[in-house]
């Protein structure tokens, strides 16, 4: 019996089971070519965003980071760059996010949603 083991498209982020022995394979939903120097690595859900692969609010230094919940937008200015008619202190007039730099997309999986154990 063949040994599946999970794989998260680099590419597309798309979860995958791919027969542990091989050397190469493809991806099903974008056609990435996969190429695995040594065994196929365990992946899991990642720790910071839970799998969603979204930027998240987390702790750091015993308080929360405000962050855009996956929309790229700042938290303090929802995507404006102003508080009034000042800049945004948070995003410094951007209007994106400052953790993910307005990707919107989680900063430890890089928005897969998977990290390798």
């Amino acid at each position: 019996m063949v040994k599946l083991v999970p794989v998260v498209c680099p590419q597309c982020g798309a979860d995958l089971q791919i027969p542990g022995h091989l050397k190469k394979a493809y991806c099903t939903y974008c056609g990435a070519q996969i190429v695995f120097e040594k065994e196929v690595e365990k992946t899991r859900l990642c720790p910071e965003c839970g799998g969603t692969g979204k930027c998240l609010p987390r702790a750091t230094s015993g308080k929360m980071v405000p962050t855009c919940h996956g929309t790229g937008r700042c938290a303090a200015c929802e995507g404006t760059g102003k508080i009034g008619n000042l800049p945004c202190d948070l995003c410094k007039g951007s209007g994106k996010c400052s953790s993910c730099g307005g990707t919107g997309k989680c900063s430890k999986c890089g928005g897969s949603g998977r990290v390798v154990s």
